[in-house]
């Protein structure tokens, strides 16, 4: 059982790697969700001009997020419609026609890989720097949209990626130590001054106990002994993708390069042990700038924005036979160099305060299998003795080798 339980984990982390890329497609959809509801108890946004009638009626607007990004095998445009402030599910827009077109008129055939998400393989030799591309829906109702066009450029190195210890202060008014990640960006003068970073942060962590006993019933059924306490499942890795934006424009510089540009703030936790980033450096239009960084804004203010109305975010795509028609979402093309950068914890070692041993009551039991128990016959949650259920890999990155 115990084999099979390892065999079921290594194959589960080969499908979440296999993932990776469909989930920033994913979280840039989530991201212009997020600031699409409070956009639209304020205004509506079309494909050419911002108008602000009142939302009376449906508001139940179809929304296409979709990009073209040169180094990715794969290219993704998801398709959905807009929900009420309540629902939290996702309303995939499946049975789509869609493909992407370059200015010289050469089309690509867009598949359907799962409800409402589309993808293409497009050829490194058919993007070039330079290129421009547009994208096309038509939904099963017939209707059709299309994104204006949007250039594919050529993304600069990252400069320098580096981290600084600063303290943070919470909400709760008590300080606490983390990294905070800069980006230096230095680019050819004639490169765009348009960029965007997306993150995806690695970290190690332990469960505090070893584990003498597993037990998937109460009369002992099924259970595993060990001669040894064992820490077969104690060490695990966790890969995420950082949900926030951050963009920057060299634009009204005196040259194209830019210092210190703030990242990611990383505490707690997942300094522990081994802490890795991954930023990826995305080259883009001053239209896609534009939308996402007024849309990083919007995010960030969170609540604020009972305080400051959000300014105006237009979209650049459209109903090709309605203009009046409310369209959310944005298409962009964009190129990429990365960059990763380690740290070796701990900074500030912190222990999990939801893994308090307790003892077992046999007339009493935990309502989740398997319930393990230390080498005194004190129970915890599962996660304080298997790594895995807080979503980590047994598996350990060759970058922390």
């Amino acid at each position: 059982m115990l084999k099979n339980k390892y065999l079921s984990i290594i194959y589960r982390n080969k499908l979440i790697k296999n993932m990776v890329f469909h989930s920033i497609l994913l979280r840039n959809y989530k991201l212009l969700r997020t600031a699409t509801v409070f956009l639209l108890s304020v205004m509506i946004y079309g494909c050419i001009e911002v108008y602000n009638p009142p939302i009376q009626g449906n508001t139940e607007f179809l929304v296409v997020d979709g990009s073209i990004v040169k180094g990715n095998s794969i290219q993704t445009v998801l398709v959905s419609k807009s929900t009420s402030l309540n629902e939290s599910a996702i309303n995939w827009v499946s049975g789509c026609t869609v493909w992407a077109t370059n200015a010289e008129g050469e089309e690509f055939t867009y598949e359907e890989a799962s409800d409402g998400n589309y993808h293409a393989e497009i050829p490194p030799e058919a993007l070039p720097f330079g290129s421009q591309f547009m994208i096309n829906v038509i939904t099963p109702e017939g209707k059709e949209y299309a994104s204006d066009f949007e250039t594919l450029y050529e993304s600069s190195p990252v400069d320098s990626l580096y981290f600084i210890e600063e303290a943070y202060q919470s909400s709760s008014l008590t300080s606490q130590s983390g990294l905070q990640y800069y980006a230096d960006l230095k680019a050819e003068e004639s490169a765009t001054g348009y960029y965007r970073w997306i993150l995806e942060e690695t970290w190690e962590h332990h469960s505090p106990y070893l584990i003498a006993e597993m037990r998937y019933s109460d009369d002992y059924t099924g259970s595993i002994y060990f001669e040894e306490p064992t820490d077969s499942l104690s060490v695990c890795y966790t890969t995420k993708e950082v949900s926030d934006l951050y963009t920057a424009s060299t634009d009204n510089l005196s040259s194209n390069e830019k210092k210190k540009i703030p990242l990611i703030y990383a505490s707690g936790i997942k300094l522990n042990y081994n802490y890795s980033v991954l930023v990826k450096q995305y080259a883009m239009s001053m239209t896609a700038y534009d939308y996402w960084s007024k849309t990083q804004v919007i995010v960030s203010e969170g609540s604020g924005l009972h305080q400051t109305q959000p300014s105006s975010v237009t979209g650049n795509i459209c109903n090709v036979n309605d203009a009046d028609e409310v369209v959310l979402g944005f298409f962009w093309a964009a190129s990429y160099s990365e960059k990763r950068l380690n740290f070796k914890g701990p900074l500030n070692e912190m222990l999990n305060e939801n893994c308090e041993l307790e003892e077992y009551d046999p007339d009493d039991p935990p309502l989740y299998e398997p319930i393990y128990f230390d080498v005194n016959g004190m129970i915890a949650s599962p996660i304080c003795f298997d790594c895995t259920y807080g979503g980590g890999s047994l598996i350990k990155p060759d970058f922390f080798e």
